[in-house]
């Protein structure tokens, strides 16, 4: 049924969500056995050449066995075994060709709504084909070879500015196809390993390029690694062959350069380039990219739309977030879907918390005209932030070790227990400085209720964090909990907060700052914390980012059960290779 183009649309989008729920359960042995043909070495008939699969087969000698294994028990099949068989091995290519045509067919525009839909389902099918071990295996040569992520980039429905599920689906896959591990054995590159890979294809492209084409990729051929992986630099060395030469270079790299003839697909310059460069680019890893990640939000972060889509989730479309799931790739896989997950639900409480506290101060005026009209006990207004310190660069990085900031508390208005609040502030503890401003004249709404989805609309223009590092007196000496035991002391004025402001944030708006942009800091106006207990995210980010960036976390008994593969017997400790037999407890 998934493959029948009689069916409509919206039954083939329900379709393809009900193999996606397959597909997530390979741990029943009956949706296994019905699951793994379809994605099982067979599928490899459909790669355009022999040559490619030799290829592979020579990596890895296992491969050319199951291979040998499967045309055997093809060529011994009666007739309705093998037309099963022959189903088995299309099914995906079918489906991923079909997949094609439908990003570039002008006819199913009509239909755009539907077929977007089928389209963002199908990409998460892919993903989850591609994010398990046992699917993976055969499909991500067959995904490289129909050169599909380069013919998903220049369609017209990514190119669509509505469409940004459709893209951040897209990147998602783009990552898990790009994962760096051994795809049959499992195991994780290291960067040294990854990075060689890379540069192989490099050399093969500067070598295939200067035999065929000595004249015209000549300089190409001398070119460093580092400048042939960039997109702009190879797009300026390729722009002197022709079409014809262009797509002799693709084949000679191993590209697939034929498709059906009744493909929509649009096989132009442009194409054939996307594919080279698709081959050869420099791409960050996982790791690159979760060690430029920022722990501490801004409003940008808070506001971003990938993260607001996620809050409308209601079924009908799939979500661009990986998915926690039975089984993952390598123990860095985990903690990078982890990483990604609690630091989404985590910035989606800290935006909630400064929306309930921005309506609660309820802020009128603009400007230096703020003022607030009612009170919140999670937040103050301030004077802007006075830096006091700006210490130099470690080394490796280029924005400020720390950057220290003074904030004055106004708390002579506060009843005991809400100063006390204040004053038990720990060292470490985030607060969140905002630049608010109020709406002078709010439309009249006629009995409509309209949610409102920006920081902007709400009045809360800038967040900017910072980590608590001491709490003093009006006289800068450090707050000790005795010094306020007696109730006798007199009522305390300000209280001093010296706080280390996000330093690579910091570093951003200054440079913003210099470039004539008003600065942040001058307009913030307003502090907020939270509750010790729902405010403990950046160690719990930070140590999970630590954990990303080093290299094996999980000793080796435990790493495959804990992946989701091997028997979880084989982790107790009668079964370990190296478990003592016997114990001498001496005199203990």
């Amino acid at each position: 049924m998934t493959v029948d183009p009689s069916q409509p649309n919206k039954i083939r989008t329900q379709l393809i969500s009900f193999v996606i729920g397959a597909f997530q359960s390979l741990d029943s042995g009956l949706v296994r056995k019905e699951c793994a043909p379809l994605v099982g070495i067979s599928i490899w008939h459909n790669l355009h050449s022999e040559s490619v699969r030799d290829r592979y087969f020579e990596e890895h000698q296992m491969l050319r066995k199951a291979w040998r294994a499967t045309s055997k028990r093809f060529d011994a099949a009666d007739e309705a075994l093998q037309t099963r068989l022959r189903f088995e091995r299309s099914w995906l290519y079918t489906l991923m060709i079909e997949f094609i045509d439908r990003l570039y067919n002008d006819s199913t525009r009509a239909a755009a709504k539907d077929t977007l839909a089928y389209c963002e389902r199908f990409m998460e099918l892919l993903t989850d084909l591609q994010s398990q071990l046992p699917t993976r295996r055969y499909v991500n040569a067959l995904l490289r070879d129909l050169n599909l992520l380069p013919a998903i980039r220049l369609s017209p429905i990514y190119t669509d500015e509505d469409n940004g599920l459709f893209r951040d689906l897209c990147n998602l896959l783009d990552h898990f196809s790009h994962f760096p591990i051994e795809d049959q054995t499992g195991r994780q590159l290291s960067k040294l390993e990854y990075d060689q890979q890379h540069y192989d294809v490099l050399a093969k492209l500067q070598r295939t390029g200067y035999a065929v084409f000595q004249e015209k990729l000549q300089l190409m051929a001398l070119a460093n690694y580092g400048s042939i992986g960039n997109r702009e630099e190879l797009d300026g060395h390729l722009r002197a062959l022709s079409d014809d030469e262009l797509v002799q270079l693709c084949s000679l790299m191993g590209l697939r350069t034929e498709y059906q003839s009744a493909t929509f697909l649009v096989r132009d310059r442009m194409f054939y380039i996307e594919a080279l460069v698709a081959l050869t680019e420099q791409r960050p890893t996982f790791k690159d990219n979760v060690r430029d990640m920022s722990l501490l939000p801004t409003e940008k972060i808070l506001y971003e739309t990938s993260f607001l889509r996620n809050e409308s989730y209601d079924g009908s479309r799939p979500l661009a977030i990986p998915k926690l799931n039975l089984q993952y790739l390598t123990m860095g896989d985990f903690l990078w879907r982890s990483f990604t997950l609690y630091r989404a639900e985590s910035f989606y409480g800290i935006r909630k918390d400064m929306e309930t506290a921005v309506k609660k101060m309820q802020p009128r005026g603009k400007g230096v005209d703020t003022r607030f009209n009612s009170f919140s006990r999670m937040a103050l207004p301030i004077m802007k932030p006075a830096v006091v310190d700006v210490a130099p660069s470690r080394v490796g990085e280029n924005h400020p070790a720390y950057v220290r900031a003074e904030i004055i508390l106004d708390v002579s208005r506060l009843q005991v227990p809400v100063r006390r609040e204040w004053e038990q502030l720990r060292p470490d503890d985030v607060v969140f400085l905002l630049a608010v401003e109020g709406k002078e004249d709010a439309p009249m709404k006629n009995g409509t209720h309209n949610e409102r989805t920006t920081g902007e609309e709400l009045g809360l223009h800038k967040l900017r964090c910072a980590q608590v590092v001491q709490v003093q007196d009006e006289n800068g000496k450090p707050l000790r909990d005795q010094a306020h035991a007696d109730g006798f002391a007199p009522r305390a004025r300000q209280r001093h907060l010296i706080v280390n402001i996000d330093a690579k944030q910091y570093k951003l708006d200054m440079d913003h700052a210099a470039e004539g942009r008003p600065n942040v800091y001058e307009h913030i106006n307003l502090i907020v914390r939270r509750k010790g207990r729902e405010n403990n995210f950046l160690p719990i980010l930070e140590s999970i980012k630590r954990l990303t960036l080093s290299d094996i976390p999980a000793p080796t008994w435990l790493q495959e059960v804990f992946l989701g593969y091997g028997d979880p017997a084989s982790a107790t400790y009668k079964r370990l290779p190296n478990r003592l037999h016997a114990i001498d407890f001496r005199d203990t």
